[in-house]
């Protein structure tokens, strides 16, 4: 059976869920679970939801990208204070490379249309952090 869910087997036999199969980014050899990501970005202060993906890179295959919603209430953060946060969370490969900056994530049916985020990213369409 083939679900497209991603897991791993802790030590003690226990399943966890790490993401979805499609939600798997390939970046020079490296996979980068999405889910991880964005757990990451949604702990940075002033970041309310985030949105992982990756995108084409002619040197890596893929590269990390991201796109987050700020809340309106703190005072916006820098690119380099959201990625000095991240590398204390997660391993630099890991981080994106560049972050967009949304007033929301397109969604169908409440799910985060991450094909949409990609193909604006592809065109040049998003504002970056």
């Amino acid at each position: 059976m083939h679900s497209g869910d991603l897991v791993r087997r802790g030590p003690e036999g226990l399943l966890f869920f790490e993401g979805r199969i499609k939600d798997m980014i390939k970046s020079g050899g490296e996979n980068v679970f999405a889910m991880e990501v964005e757990s990451a970005l949604r702990a940075v202060p002033g970041i309310v939801e985030a949105a992982v993906f990756g995108v084409p890179d002619p040197k890596w295959g893929e590269a990390v990208a991201a796109a987050v919603v700020l809340d309106p209430s703190v005072p916006r953060p820098a690119a380099t204070q959201v990625e000095t946060a991240l590398r204390q969370q997660i391993a630099g490969y890991k981080v994106p490379r560049r972050i967009a900056v949304l007033s929301e994530l397109p969604r169908f049916q409440g799910k985060v249309r991450k094909t949409d985020l990609r193909k604006a990213w592809v065109a040049g369409a998003l504002e970056l952090l």
